[in-house]
């Protein structure tokens, strides 16, 4: 923190108001097609985090964030192209919009025989664009370097399929299987509404 409210600071402040909150950062191969995909994807992941009770995904305090990455390829081809990353979206609406512009935005650049830049971007909702934050362009820039403190884990395939087997239902199984059981259509809540009554089944 450099200043509080409107005084500004000649020293910096650590702010510990979140001094031991776990973060948890989910990172999806691209397999991702469309911000439809992306808005759909985005909406199960809130409910199972709100069901299994690890965060209340409320956006507008910040428990839950989305950085989505972009790249476009020609029509038959499986490289992808050159993506860019929108940074700190706070809505799923802001996730699809922001896509949809990207979308257009790197289209007209390869139309035009540009080449799109290896780079963050913010999302302007007012304005409904996304804007350059920074470059990206080498690895370097993201500064990647191990982490000392964190040795690597690999885990077996025959370990993650036991560890699979003993996990509970989440939202997705679960709603057509108690919706059968219990000929109940609604027992489980729409999406961002409270998770609670799945678990009474």
């Amino acid at each position: 923190m450099h200043a509080i409210g409107n005084r500004e600071l000649d020293y910096s402040l650590v702010d510990l108001n979140r001094a031991g909150i776990p973060l948890a950062e989910c990172v999806s191969e691209p397999d991702l097609r469309t911000p439809e995909e992306a808005y759909s994807y985005l909406t199960q992941i809130k409910s199972i985090f709100q069901y299994i009770g690890i965060s209340d995904c409320d956006m507008e305090k910040g428990s839950l964030r989305c950085d989505a990455n972009i790249s476009l390829r020609p029509v038959g081809h499986t490289k992808l192209g050159t993506k860019a990353e929108v940074k700190n979206l706070n809505s799923f609406k802001a996730v699809k919009e922001a896509l949809h512009y990207e979308i257009k935005r790197q289209m007209e650049v390869l139309n035009t025989e540009g080449r799109v830049i290896q780079e963050s971007r913010l999302w302007d909702e007012a304005r409904g664009v996304t804007e350059s934050m920074r470059s990206k362009e080498e690895a370097h820039d993201y500064r990647y370097f191990p982490e000392p403190d964190l040795v690597p884990v690999e885990l077996k395939a025959d370990t993650l399929a036991k560890i699979r087997t003993g996990l509970p239902n989440c939202p997705p199984p679960r709603k057509p299987d108690s919706s059968t059981t219990l000929s109940c259509q609604t027992m489980m809540p729409p999406s961002g509404g409270r998770p609670v009554p799945g678990r009474v089944f």
